[in-house]
């Protein structure tokens, strides 16, 4: 096959027998070498230009043809690096980014970007940023310790009752037993009465400001309680929870439709005294009679 361009060339030298139709092969004319040579820096300086700096036109359905970057590797299981970046500087915050950009501005004021962000200590994290009308803007990533934050609203899709979601947190575990984490919410600070939550608004009003959430809560002391918070036209106020022993409470009162109760026995003492203005409830292991405890400890038959 005539070597007509880079791409035909053969990593085989004996196949490299001409350039363009020009003879380079054993005993070819001496007559030929200079329009050989020429040709061979003709065709590498247009390889350099369609495959770097030039530019595709693609159609729907139609494989770009040019400008492509493409590796055989066939081993099962391994990768091929087609793109290396480098920046060989090792300064803090640092980066080497891969820019995106499907329009005619220049790049850097309207594109996406991939960039890899050096922090000083051996330690890379991968950030994702896109532009919405100006220079791209970071939105989320992942650190060096694969973990991943997102800036800005993670948006879903609106469905009615019984309409599988077209977004959603899909994970596998076929173990008996066994719980899948779907998502981890994390304070970074352990100070006592510092929590994470999750703000549930089915309305347009700003989060937090008319919703419902579940609140987790640090006590300072290694306690987590729990506790649940819904508005009424204003900020979600705390309607219930567990605390970290277990026991539950609920403020607005408690409505049983039909049904039992079934409480489990406790002993007076291990029956949590409660704040003011309030009343525990318990069956008494001692007795088996139905028992409140007040603020200031102290216990009575109830009935």
């Amino acid at each position: 096959m005539s070597k007509n361009s880079v791409t035909d060339w053969s990593p085989t030298p004996a196949a490299n027998t001409d350039v363009a139709g020009i003879d380079i092969a054993e005993n070819c004319p001496p007559s030929g070498i200079n329009d050989a040579i020429r040709t061979v820096m003709a065709q590498v300086a247009s390889f350099i230009s369609s495959a770097l700096f030039g530019s595709i036109t693609a159609t729907a359905g139609v494989a770009v043809t040019g400008g492509g970057i493409r590796s055989t590797r066939t081993n099962p299981g391994t990768s091929s690096t087609q793109l290396h970046l480098q920046n060989a500087a090792t300064n803090i915050n640092t980066t080497v980014t891969l820019d995106l950009n499907p329009t005619i501005e220049l790049t850097g004021v309207r594109s996406a970007q991939v960039a890899a962000v050096n922090d000083g200590t051996n330690a890379i994290r991968l950030d994702f940023l896109t532009s919405n009308g100006g220079p791209p803007t970071r939105r989320g990533g992942f650190s060096a310790g694969g973990a991943f934050d997102c800036t800005e609203t993670v948006r879903g899709s609106l469905v009615g009752a019984g309409v599988v979601p077209t977004y959603a947190f899909d994970g596998l575990q076929s173990s008996a037993g066994a719980i899948l984490t779907m998502a981890h919410l994390r304070n970074n600070a352990g100070a006592a009465g510092t929590g994470v939550g999750i703000d549930l608004n089915p309305t347009t009003s700003p989060s937090g400001t008319r919703s419902a959430q579940v609140i987790a809560l640090n006590d300072g002391s290694n306690g987590i309680s729990i506790e649940f918070r819904t508005s009424f036209g204003a900020t979600p106020g705390r309607v219930g929870g567990f605390t970290p022993q277990g026991s539950f409470d609920v403020i607005g009162g408690l409505s049983v439709g039909s049904g039992a109760i079934t409480v489990t026995e406790t002993s007076a003492g291990a029956a949590p005294t409660p704040g003011a203005g309030r009343q525990t409830l318990f069956i008494d292991t001692a007795d088996h009679k139905l028992k409140r405890k007040d603020s200031a400890g102290a216990v009575m038959i109830i009935g």
